[in-house]
């Protein structure tokens, strides 16, 4: 009800996903994650914003969601670009959330009303 999963493919590989994984909580039910997965040499060529098209389009049209959010690495600059792109707004930042081998990398959230 509200949820959604797209997954992409190129010569039978998975190139991409994107999920939409609403909250199952009687207070919440009206929220969901948004979390997205692109093969590094698919990034910037469109992917992201046919994802964010379809899933977004799908949580107003086919959905009683209200609110969609999403966390990104702060130094994830494709991603931050693209859900500012699509009205996405941030609601705040955990600094050294992420541990990519000996870095530690800032957790920002993001939220959009729909």
């Amino acid at each position: 009800q509200n949820g959604i999963l797209l997954v992409a493919e190129s010569e039978g590989k998975w190139i991409g996903n994107i999920d939409l994984t609403g909250s199952q909580r009687s207070k919440m039910f009206h929220t969901a994650m948004i979390g997205m997965g692109i093969q590094e040499e698919w990034r910037n060529q469109g992917l992201g914003s046919i994802f964010m098209d379809l899933v977004l389009t799908w949580a107003r049209e086919k959905s009683d969601l209200k609110v969609v959010w999403l966390d990104v690495y702060s130094t994830n600059e494709l991603g931050l670009g693209l859900y500012k792109k699509y009205g996405f707004q941030i609601s705040g930042v955990i600094r050294k959330f992420f541990k990519e081998g000996d870095n530690y990398i800032d957790k920002v959230q993001m939220f959009l009303h729909l």
